[in-house]
This record gives C-alpha cells, structure tokens and sequence, in this order.
C-alpha cells in the first residue's frame, strides 16, 4: 500500500487529526442545536398564546386586585397557660404558676401586656 504524506491528506482526516478542532466544531454544533430549538419552543408558545410575547408581557405592570382579602392580624393567645407576670413586671415562663401563688397565668409568651399591674403579679 501507499503511504500518503501530510501534505496530500484530505480535509476531513486533517481534522481528525486535529483533536482541539473536532471539540470546536462539535461545541458549535450544541451551540447551534440549542439555539435552534429555544427559537422552535419560543415560536410554538407565541403561535399558541399570542399575548406571550416578550413586548407584551413587558408592558403590563402588576396591579392588586381590590378584592382581595387582607391578611388578619394575628391575636395574643388568651386563657390559661405556663406564663405569668413576676414581681419585677416580667412575664415568665413557669412550670406551675398556679402551684406557685400566681393569680393569673397566660398562654401568650407576652403575658398580654398585663405585667405593669399589681394584681396579676405572682408573690415573691
């Protein structure tokens, strides 16, 4: 058999040859594959919705609809629970604040507020 010199190789063996110039052509390639169907789903979703294109959805600003329900403010636990009101107006988690002498106990962490008053305060 004959051995062909470099100079007389044809283009296609030149490029396999050429290990960088395969990865090249093959990353244009996906490049172009990938550019090719987001052009294809971008042209089926304005044939399919009209008011998807970008122009369009650009335009409109979000507006709050005047039927919508506000949100509650949330209540303070109310009843009885592990909190009371210490002597020194703090509202205290206890174990027993009834076993303890206090005369009201809450569920709230904040006691309601209520710790300034003397009388719901537990004894020393």
């Amino acid at each position: 058999m004959e051995e062909q010199t470099a100079g007389s190789l044809s283009i296609f063996q030149k490029f396999i040859t050429q290990k960088k110039t395969v990865f090249i052509v093959a990353g244009i390639l996906i490049f172009m594959s990938y550019i090719g169907i987001n052009i294809g789903i971008w042209k089926y979703a304005t044939k399919t919705n009209p008011s998807a294109s970008i122009a369009q959805q650009r335009d409109h600003s979000v507006t709050l609809s005047s039927t919508s329900t506000p949100i509650p403010t949330p209540t303070p636990l109310q009843g009885p629970g592990p909190y009371a009101c210490d002597p020194l107006d703090i509202c205290s988690h206890y174990k027993d604040a009834k076993g303890a002498g206090c005369p009201k106990t809450y569920a709230d962490s904040g006691c309601l507020d209520e710790c300034g008053d003397k009388k719901v305060q537990c004894p020393k």
